[in-house]
Order: structure tokens, then sequence, then C-alpha cells
């Protein structure tokens, strides 16, 4: 009989390069700096500037107070009510 197999999807925080991977051993988490929302991808998004984030991170976490992250465009954004200034409280 004929073998087949299906290929895995890598969780999110991780993903695998190479196409048709068969095993979750063939996920690689994403570096820290970095981070991956959806599952199975080939690669890892790049945190903004003004946020970082762990080994394996699903979302970057920002820096600062009151900021949201937005994983769609990597991003942090200030969150309803609130405005950013920066060190020189400078809006």
């Amino acid at each position: 009989p004929k073998q087949t197999s299906t290929p895995f999807v890598c969780p999110a925080g991780s993903y695998q390069p190479n196409y048709g991977a068969t095993s979750n051993t063939s996920c690689l988490l994403c570096d820290a700096g970095t981070y991956q929302y959806d599952s199975g991808q080939e690669s890892c998004y790049k945190c903004s500037s003004s946020s970082t984030s762990g080994l394996g991170a699903k979302e970057c976490q920002c820096i600062g107070q009151n900021r949201a992250f937005q994983p769609l465009d990597g991003w942090c954004i200030c969150r309803p009510g609130y405005e950013f200034v920066n060190s020189y409280y400078q809006v």
C-alpha cells in the first residue's frame, strides 16, 4: 500500500521554512524580537521599534504604558483615551 503523510501545521509562535514538514519537531520557535500570531507559517515577523518579544512569541509586548500591540501590522498604538507623549512631554 502507498504510504501517505499529512503536512504538520506549526502552532502560533513558531514557523517552518521547509514546505511539507510532517512532524512538530521540524517547527522552529520565533526568535526573540519576532512573533507569529498565526499557525502554519513559514516565517516570523519582526517586532516594531516600540515593542519587544521573547522566544516563541505569538505577539510583541509594547514598551510603555497604555499601548496596544496590533499583530497585523506589528505596531503599537495608544489605547482608547490615551495620547502618545515623547520623553520631552511633547504630544
